[in-house]
């Protein structure tokens, strides 16, 4: 793994604990061995190293995603969204990367915020073609969003069930 691939993963574990505002180039240098320079080197900025995060989270996300079968049901199709969210809950033990930089997102720099916004912008564009042939179905953004804050109740609360019991739900929806 790369130094520039090596903070990314740093600096995304940290993002998603901590948010935007408490993670510095320092923590992070400490945390892969460098000097902080040398994460300026990688990352001329702040904003430029959220947006990496927010892009290489987003393209993991897709890559995963790119790989449900397109001529699968929409039932199975949602099922392997919600499994995307399921496994990132269980393997990291933490929210998505995006929701917790949504939740700040009135105070990110902008070109971070754009690159949130689009992670949930094809998202919800991703569903609405995944379901688009189901004859009743919940709205991708109430999807998007019900994950979400599943997640979040189930990372704050340790206990999986409130996300499991959310997307049963969403699941029994569709047809």
């Amino acid at each position: 793994m790369s130094m520039h691939d090596k903070i990314l993963a740093v600096a995304e574990a940290r993002l998603r604990s901590d948010g935007y505002g408490a993670v510095s180039f320092r923590e992070l240098a400490n945390d892969v061995g460098i000097k902080s320079a040398s994460v300026h080197y990688h990352f001329p900025h702040k904003e430029d190293l959220g947006v990496a995060v927010v892009n290489a989270y987003t393209a993991k996300v897709f890559e995963v995603l790119d790989a449900v079968n397109p001529d699968a049901k929409p039932k199975q199709k949602l099922s392997g969204y919600i499994d995307v969210f399921r496994q990132a809950l269980i393997r990291d033990n933490a929210i998505c990367l995006c929701a917790m930089l949504g939740a700040e997102a009135k105070g990110l720099p902008l070109q971070v915020t754009e690159a949130v916004r689009a992670f949930f912008t094809a998202n919800i564009n991703w569903l609405d073609e995944a379901l688009a042939d189901a004859h009743r179905k919940p709205g991708s953004a109430e999807i998007v969003a019900a994950l979400e804050g599943s997640m979040l109740l189930a990372n704050t609360l340790n206990d999986i069930a409130m996300f499991e019991d959310v997307a049963s739900g969403l699941l029994a929806r569709v047809e």
